[in-house]
């Protein structure tokens, strides 16, 4: 608790002088009415940042910046312990600790605007967490109700559920019902060698930016985990699906892009990390090379973090 709160203090300090950008105008200029709460914004079903948004914009005006990243750095507190609740031990706080200071994943520290994806992590995590059906259930449909990152939950959810998954019917027969209605087909969907290409080059950034090795040595990194994550338990196997849902999602609906190096965003990475922490403690037995791995982690992303805010 008090680490998070000093993680948290860092964080609002870091980010004092930031504000509103462009692309949060779509967000202020909402009304809570239904037809706008489930209008997707770039494709994503965004009901709870907007009406997130809509309070914060009643209570503060748009003058101050603050409120909006307390409640971003509130969420990303959330998130942090329910990934520690996953890895459990000295590694669950060290995994949290690398993950409350994630300069890599900046984006998702100091923009508001991803209180979507923040809270489709941080609602994510704690269902994997948890051994109850029902609340893993109303806890994906949350994370589903922020941003498309709610999808990529469902499949590490349901292997952790095993029978209770059940469950998981209602908020995917929703979300369902959702799109039908309202949703936007990707418009940005690539070749099948274009996909690949995204696939790779996410899954081997999202390692070389947590371990600051870079994507040759990542993507070694990451082909090696996804091998060794069929000797982990249930956990680690979740943790990989997840991994690979996530850049397959991105793969199929934004490599027609010009830019390949969007699959590198630093808001992709934020997703990627919890699930890459949660593998290697699955998959390293040596304890004394997770706590080194961990280490490195931890100094590479505190030193980012002012080319974060920066940025």
């Amino acid at each position: 608790m008090a680490l998070a709160s000093v993680a948290a203090v860092v964080l609002l300090w870091l980010g004092r002088y930031h504000t509103f950008t462009a692309e949060e105008i779509d967000f202020l200029t909402r009304r809570p009415v239904l037809t706008d709460v489930l209008r997707p914004h770039n494709e994503h079903l965004s009901a709870v940042p907007i009406l997130v948004y809509e309070v914060l914009v009643r209570l503060f005006g748009t003058g101050p910046y603050l409120p909006f990243l307390t409640v971003l750095t509130v969420l990303h507190v959330v998130a942090a312990a329910g990934l520690a609740a996953i890895v459990k031990g000295w590694s669950g706080v060290a995994a949290a600790t690398i993950f409350l200071f994630l300069g890599s994943g900046y984006e998702n520290l100091f923009w508001a605007l991803q209180i979507g994806f923040v809270g489709s992590v941080a609602a994510g995590l704690w269902a994997m967490r948890t051994d109850r059906g029902w609340l893993a259930a109303a806890l994906v449909g949350v994370g589903l109700a922020s941003s498309g990152i709610g999808l990529v939950f469902i499949l590490p959810v349901a292997v952790l559920q095993r029978r209770r998954a059940i469950w998981l019917a209602l908020p995917i027969g929703a979300y369902l019902a959702w799109y039908a209605v309202y949703g936007v087909p990707p418009e940005h969907g690539g070749t099948v060698s274009q996909a690949a290409e995204w696939f790779l080059l996410g899954v081997g950034w999202a390692f070389g930016s947590l371990f600051g090795i870079g994507l040759s040595l990542g993507l070694g990194c990451a082909l090696a985990a996804l091998v060794l994550a069929r000797r982990g338990d249930r956990t680690t196997s979740a943790a990989a699906i997840g991994l690979i849902a996530l850049y397959a999602l991105i793969a199929l609906s934004r490599s027609g892009l010009d830019q390949v190096s969007f699959v590198a965003a630093p808001r992709y990475v934020y997703v990627a990390v919890p699930f890459i922490l949660i593998g290697l403690n699955g998959i390293i037995s040596d304890r004394r090379v997770l706590a080194a791995l961990y280490g490195l982690a931890f100094v590479t992303n505190v030193l980012a973090l002012p080319a974060g805010v920066a940025a």
